[in-house]
Order: C-alpha cells, then structure tokens, then sequence
C-alpha cells in the first residue's frame, strides 16, 4: 500500500508506491517492501550530511533545501525560486536577480561590492575597476622639500590625480613622495600642470563659470563701458582727488571713431 509524503508545513509532495524509489525530490523515498533500500537510505544520510556538496546545484530542490557549492565554496539556500548564499556576497560577473534588500553581490569582473536596496545596486567599494583605475577623493599626507608633513586631499579620476586640495601652500617633494604633473601645490585647489603663476596646461582646466569671473573689482561685467556701448556727446570730467580724467567728445575722422583722453592736473 502506497504511503504520503507530507512537507514540514503539512503540504502534500508525494506518493510512494510499495517496492519502488521516489525520485522527486535529491533524496530518495524508498517504498515498502523494497529489496535495496539500505543502500538508497545511507546515501539519503551522506548527501544529507555533506549537504549535496557539488560544483553543481541539485537538480530537485525543494524551498529551504541546503547546498554547498564546492566550486565557490559557499553554503547556499534554495528559496524556492534559486539558490542564494547563506553567508557572505553572491558573487558572478554580471549582476544577479532575485536578492533581497541589504544583500551583497562582489562584481568578479570589476572586482566590486554591491548592495541591493530593494531596486538597485548601490557602490560599496572599491571606487575603481581593473580597467579605469580608481574615482574618488583621497586623503593622503605628504612632505614638501623641507620634509614637513601636509595634509592633501587627491582628486582621482581613472586612475589620474586631476587636482589637489590643500590648506597650505608648499612644493612637494617629489623624491619622497610623487604625484605625477604636481609640484607646486597651492592653498586651495591645484589643478595638475599648474606652473609657478598658476596655469594650468590646456588638458587641465576650469570648465564652466565661477560666481567672482563674473566680477572686475566687485562690479558686475555688465557695470562696465564696453566697445559701442555709450556715446559721449559732451566732455566728461572724472574726479580722482586732486586730478580730473577728462574724456573729449567722440570725434570722427573719416571712417574711424577714435576717443581723446585728456589728463589735468588742478
């Protein structure tokens, strides 16, 4: 007579037939009766025991079931839709599915750390990749040419120091301690190729607008007398103390405006 086989939940999984093997699930239900059944239950034990340990997952796992992938050397779960590693990071080249807010994936072919967050992967770390080099901010102390420590923060990108940021002015020294196309450093941020009258080099440079380029002496660009932007009809006397610019009226010769400057003194 056939006997069920119930989950742990209480849920129905199979039916064993006297004199048979069940081979639903990895282990084996053995039926009554049948003639070699010592063999088929110590093996159950052993599997049981060295829990499935193979470089392949078992092909009939059930929720819950425990694998250890002697290939990775990892002891992994099967949760009812794919096997995830019990401890430590799942680890493949390209990033996997079904993990779980808070669940690590190490990137082998980037050789990175992920967290999911419940819809994405967020960057652990390393901020670099065998190919591109490291991105971030690092803080580093070096020593100028008089062997006095500072404290710098690097700027990397690809693998590059693009910039220094630094609270004191000093030449590093480059023996010690090099950082390539760096040699003076600036209070501030130094970009790399930066002479002496701080240039940089035209590969290293400010893109964009900062708030005071805007800006001659405090005034606004748009404060200033710019090329066929006023027309003087009259003398204009400026007073600088004791001295008066005077400006002449624009005069005309031939096809050229030229404007007379005149300086007295009082």
């Amino acid at each position: 007579m056939a006997y069920q086989v119930d989950k742990f939940n209480g849920t129905f999984l199979t039916s064993v037939e006297d004199g048979t093997i069940d081979t639903t699930t990895d282990i084996r239900f053995v039926g009554k009766n049948y003639a070699g059944y010592g063999e088929v239950q110590n093996e159950n034990f052993l599997h049981l025991l060295e829990n499935f340990s193979n470089t392949t997952s078992p092909p009939k796992a059930i929720a819950g079931q425990i694998w250890y992938d002697s290939g990775n050397k990892k002891l992994k779960f099967y949760d009812g839709t794919k096997f995830k590693s019990a401890s430590g990071a799942e680890t493949s080249a390209t990033a996997p599915g079904g993990l779980g807010t808070g669940d690590f994936w190490w990137d082998t072919s980037a050789k990175q750390l992920y967290a999911w967050d419940g819809s994405q992967f967020i960057l652990i770390g390393p901020e670099a990749s065998p190919d591109l080099g490291t991105s971030g901010v690092a803080a580093q102390v070096v020593k100028d040419t008089g062997n006095t420590n500072h404290s710098i923060l690097k700027i990397l990108a690809g693998g590059k120091t693009v910039a220094i940021i630094s609270q004191t002015a000093f030449t590093l020294n480059s023996s010690v301690n090099p950082i390539d196309d760096f040699t003076l450093i600036k209070k501030g941020i130094t970009l790399a190729n930066t002479d002496a009258n701080g240039i940089s080099a035209s590969d290293y440079v400010y893109w964009g607008t900062a708030s005071n380029s805007l800006r001659l002496g405090g005034l606004l660009a748009a404060d200033y007398v710019t090329k066929a932007s006023v027309n003087f009809n009259t003398t204009v006397f400026f007073d600088d103390e004791a001295q008066f610019l005077v400006i002449s009226k624009t005069c005309v010769y031939g096809y050229r405006q030229v404007m007379i400057l005149r300086l007295t003194v009082c």
